[in-house]
């Protein structure tokens, strides 16, 4: 008997008035094109919940430290505000 296939969790989509949780979970960017990015998503009716440590810096490659990386996105995933998660690049 061949088994059942899960089926697909499809979120609601984005509404304006939603919260956009953004992390930075790998290497650094560029300070200016984030802001543009987001106020973008500001103008869209969007509400964002950016973390002060998504701007941190640890040596030339990563984003801050593995710690602020990994506690920044489960956060976002444990915050029942939060209806979608986008990452910084």
């Amino acid at each position: 008997m061949a088994a059942e296939p899960n089926p697909r969790l499809k979120p609601a989509a984005l509404q304006p008035g939603d919260t956009i949780g953004v992390v930075a979970p790998a290497s650094p960017f560029n300070k200016e094109s984030f802001e543009r990015s987001c106020e973008n998503l500001r103008r869209q009716g969007y509400k964002l919940l950016v973390p002060e440590s998504v701007y941190a810096r640890e040596a030339p490659y990563f984003a801050g430290t593995a710690q602020q990386r990994a506690r920044d996105i489960e956060e976002m995933f444990r915050n029942p505000e939060v209806r979608a998660i986008i990452c910084a690049r």
